[in-house]
C-alpha cells in the first residue's frame, strides 16, 4: 500500500494511455511524458507502459507500507527516501514503512514514479491512466489527494528490455511536421511559427500548451468544419495565438492546424515550464 502523506497540486495514475478511442471522443490522456514513462519502467522491470504516478507543480509525501523497487524519471526533484537524497533515472530498494518526500521540482514539469510491484488498479478501455475531464481511469477517475491509499499488486517476475534513450530535455528548437491547413493565407502562418520564437503561457495544461509570442495576422483566415485532430497538432486561433494539442486535448477541433509536433520531441515539449522559451524547426 502507497499513503499519500501530503499531495502536491498535481498527482495522478498515468500509463501510456487510451489506445484507439479517438473514435469515441477520448484522447490517448495518460502520461505527459512518454520517455521518462518507459525510463522509469524498464528501471524496475515493469513493461514501458505500465501505470506509474505522475507528479507535477510542487511537493508532498508518500509512505510505503510495504517494500517496493521505484525509480524516478523526467523532471528533476529535490527531496529525500528514507535517509537518502533523491536520484533520478535510478532503480531504488525501499523498505516498508519508508517516507518518500518531495520538496519542490528542480527542472522540467512532470515526474514519474514507477514501482515495482505496480499499482492495482482496475484498467478501463484498456488503460489505468486518469483521464480527469470525464473522471474515468486512475484512482477514482481524479488526482490524488492527501489521506489516498493506493493498492500495490503482487511480486511479478521482472520485465527485462533495453531502457530508451533519455530526451535532450535542455533542447528549445521542437521539430514539426505539415500538417492539413500548413498553406492556409499562402503559408504565412505556418512561416510566422518558424522565424518567431514562443514561451510557454502560464494558462498552459494537460489539454494544450499556449504559445506567447508575436501575434500571427490570421486577416481573411476562414474558419473550418471540425474534424479530427491529434496529439501535437498545433492550431491557430482566431486571436492568432498557436496552441499545442497535449495528451488530453481534444479529439476534433475547428481551428486551422498548421502543423504537428514530431512525437519524439512531445517529452521534451511537455517538460517545459511557463515562461521557458521554444522554437519550431520543420522536417
Amino acid at each position: 500500500m502507497i499513503k499519500v502523506v501530503r499531495a502536491p497540486a498535481h498527482l495522478a495514475v498515468q500509463d501510456a494511455g487510451f489506445s484507439g478511442q479517438r473514435r469515441i471522443g477520448l484522447p490517448r490522456a495518460g502520461a505527459m511524458d512518454l520517455s521518462a514513462l518507459a525510463l522509469g519502467n524498464m528501471l524496475v522491470g515493469n513493461v514501458p507502459g505500465e501505470a506509474a504516478l505522475e507528479w507535477a507543480v510542487n511537493g508532498g509525501t508518500l509512505r510505503f507500507d510495504r517494500s517496493v523497487t521505484v525509480a524516478l524519471t523526467g523532471a528533476r526533484p529535490r527531496g529525500r527516501v528514507g535517509n537518502r537524497m533523491l536520484q533520478l533515472n535510478t532503480a531504488l530498494e525501499i523498505p516498508a514503512g519508508t517516507v518518500l518526500e518531495i520538496d519542490r521540482i528542480v527542472s522540467g514539469r512532470f515526474l514519474y514514479i514507477s514501482l515495482s510491484p505496480s499499482l492495482d488498479l482496475d484498467a478501463v478501455l484498456g488503460s489505468r491512466s486518469t483521464y480527469a475531464p470525464a473522471r474515468i481511469g486512475g484512482f477514482e477517475g481524479r488526482r490524488l489527494r492527501t489521506g489516498d491509499q493506493l493498492p500495490l499488486q503482487a511480486p511479478a517476475a521482472k520485465n527485462s528490455g533495453r531502457a530508451p534513450a533519455i530526451p535532450n530535455y535542455a533542447a528549445s528548437i521542437i521539430r514539426v511536421m505539415r500538417a492539413p491547413q500548413s498553406g492556409v493565407l499562402g503559408g504565412r502562418l505556418l512561416s510566422h511559427l518558424l522565424k518567431n520564437s514562443f514561451t510557454i503561457s502560464a494558462a498552459s495544461d494537460r489539454m494544450g500548451y499556449r504559445l506567447e509570442g508575436p501575434a500571427a495576422d490570421v486577416t481573411g483566415l476562414l474558419q473550418i468544419l471540425s474534424e479530427p485532430a491529434c496529439e501535437g497538432a498545433i492550431q491557430i486561433t482566431d486571436s492568432g495565438t498557436p496552441i499545442v494539442l497535449m495528451a488530453d486535448g481534444p479529439t476534433i477541433g475547428g481551428y486551422n492546424k498548421i502543423a504537428v509536433t514530431v512525437p519524439a520531441d512531445l517529452p521534451i515539449l511537455a517538460q517545459k515550464n511557463p515562461g521557458e522559451a521554444v522554437r519550431f524547426t520543420l522536417i
